[in-house]
């Protein structure tokens, strides 16, 4: 599930409402039609008084909201995520794009955990440039940079753009902090992105492995970045065997507990220690980082 509020309506519905699934699924259904009516209704509005007179999309209508984030109880930084999952269901249906990046999953705060251990055997991430692939919220390249790395967060969804760029405009040295718009199932894209953005000395890949396609894809774009270190991390096993099988010999999921704990939302006590099962890191020996560093 997703940080924060959203935390709490993922998964199956429980009590009494389990019990009745058409119930469930009609009052969904109303909360969806009701948020789309709202979307709309904003997007006329603004189009209305010239905000978007051209190329209306509905995700420009969504209010976002600010969190905090701590890492390692000593750094902050703040992540945008849109403020209301409905509406923002209801935005990307009718722009035609996955809702799924506009708030943070707790892969993201197991890959960023990783990269503030191999900061901490490092130093910093000083002199590194990272590319995040599918960076959604951008919780990874904002703990990147925060450490010091110039970070590149790619994503192909309008949402997750228009989140990364509000993160952005909250950073005091910005210039080491790209937002690019990327479909990484594209390589010739990514290839542009690597002589444009590159070289690149990690490429991170969290939460895209949910289908086989998509996994495919990811371990594609993990090879055409041409990165030197590389980190996948993914709970979820249904689309591990095809990134396994897409990137043959040079592939396993390491048998071990990846730790998420270094980051947590400000002012709340909880852990978002998952039990990860594993993840695929190659190469951070090459960037004097202890093997093994990124993971527990």
């Amino acid at each position: 599930a997703p940080s924060g509020d959203v935390a709490k309506r993922g998964g199956a519905p429980s009590g009494d409402v389990a019990g009745s699934g058409g119930e469930w699924m009609a009052s969904m259904a109303h909360d969806l039609l009701q948020a789309t009516d709202a979307v709309e209704a904003t997007r006329r509005e603004r189009v209305e008084d010239g905000w978007e007179v051209v190329d209306s999309r509905a995700v420009d209508a969504l209010q976002l909201k600010r969190t905090e984030f701590v890492v390692r109880g000593t750094r902050r930084l703040v992540v945008y995520e849109t403020a209301d999952q409905d509406r923002t269901t209801a935005a990307c249906m009718l722009d035609g794009e996955e809702p799924f990046g506009s708030v943070t999953w707790p892969a993201a705060f197991a890959a960023a955990t990783a990269l503030v251990r191999i900061a901490k055997a490092r130093g910093s991430l000083r002199g590194l440039t990272i590319l995040e692939l599918g960076a959604g919220t951008g919780l990874v390249s904002l703990v990147a940079h925060a450490w010091g790395a110039k970070a590149v967060a790619t994503d192909n969804a309008e949402v997750s753009l228009r989140v990364l760029r509000a993160s952005r405009a909250e950073l005091s040295d910005a210039k080491r902090f790209v937002v690019c718009a990327l479909d990484f199932s594209k390589e010739a894209d990514v290839a542009a992105a690597v002589r444009r953005l590159g070289p690149f000395d990690v490429v991170v890949a969290a939460a895209t492995l949910y289908v086989p396609g998509l996994a495919r894809a990811t371990a594609r774009a993990v090879v055409a970045s041409r990165a030197t270190a590389r980190l996948v991390v993914d709970p979820t096993p249904v689309g591990r065997a095809a990134f396994i099988e897409e990137l043959r010999a040079d592939a396993e999921f390491q048998e071990a507990m990846v730790e998420s704990s270094a980051v947590r939302v400000a002012g709340r006590d909880e852990s978002y220690s998952c039990p990860y099962d594993g993840a695929y890191a190659r190469g951070f020996e090459d960037l004097n980082a202890p093997e093994g560093c990124c993971v527990a």
